[in-house]
């Protein structure tokens, strides 16, 4: 052995695995432990949602319980409902932060984008 990497040895411990985009999320994020485990769920699309529980056999019924009007996913429960999506352009402007709100691909890939 003529040269020895601590760094080389971990990443041959450890493998090779490919950076995710929405990494720093989860390292910058200075919220409670709680508050990010239910991001990385979000981003991984494995929150127990309605639509998410009947594929698994648990509910029958789907509908939001706050419109009571679409099929309650990811992306209905926290933009396209009409409760949660007043809720959220008043905390985006709360924030400063003047736009509508998007689907949430669109809202994970401008938060990569602009996150600080």
């Amino acid at each position: 052995m003529e040269s020895f990497l601590v760094k080389n040895f971990y990443t041959k411990l450890r493998g090779n695995f490919e950076r995710v985009t929405w990494r720093k999320l989860m390292q910058t994020n200075l919220g409670v432990p709680k508050w990010k485990f239910i991001v990385y769920l979000a981003v991984q699309r494995k929150l127990m949602t309605k639509d998410r529980l009947r594929g698994l056999g648990y509910v029958e019924e789907v509908t939001c319980e706050l419109c009571n009007k679409e099929e309650e996913s990811i992306d209905h429960l926290f933009f396209s409902c009409s409760y949660t999506s007043q809720l959220w352009t008043v905390l985006l402007q709360w924030q400063g932060i003047c736009r509508k709100t998007m689907r949430w691909s669109d809202e994970l890939n401008w938060t990569i984008k602009c996150c600080k």
